[in-house]
């Protein structure tokens, strides 16, 4: 029995965020037709992350890399975009960003009028980025 209950412990008890690796598994499961324990493993680390921010008081930013994609594949679409334009807001969607933005969890997301703004919003730092990086080495 208790071997059984491991093999589906799929998110460390502690630890630290993000969770991209369990994230990833969420969306494999969707692709494997595993919708139900996918949205089980999203509830969770949707749960855990309300925790952590709400109760713990962690900081935010430790998430807004990897927790929107979560959103967005538990069809939270409202979450999922207010987390961007958080990330946004921020200056947190730099790391990796156009990359993330690019990931097939937001295709759904991907006519809105907020998300096209996030995107949009961030070619436009990395552009100013790379124009100064181009005049530091010049």
């Amino acid at each position: 029995m208790a071997a059984a209950a491991d093999r589906r412990r799929h998110l460390r008890a502690a630890g630290r965020p993000p969770r991209d690796a369990a994230i990833a598994l969420a969306d494999v499961l969707i692709a494997g037709d595993q919708e139900k324990r996918a949205r089980r493993l999203l509830a969770t680390i949707i749960g855990r992350w309300r925790h952590e921010v709400g109760v713990l008081k962690r900081p935010e930013l430790w998430y807004l890399g990897d927790h929107p994609i979560a959103l967005a594949l538990y069809g939270d679409r409202e979450a999922a975009l207010a987390m961007l334009e958080r990330g946004v807001a921020h200056d947190r969607l730099m790391v990796r960003a156009l990359f993330r933005l690019t990931d097939p969890a937001y295709a759904a997301l991907s006519a809105e009028p907020r998300f096209q703004a996030v995107v949009q919003t961030t070619r436009v730092r990395i552009e100013k980025q790379r124009r100064e990086l181009d005049r530091l080495r010049a």
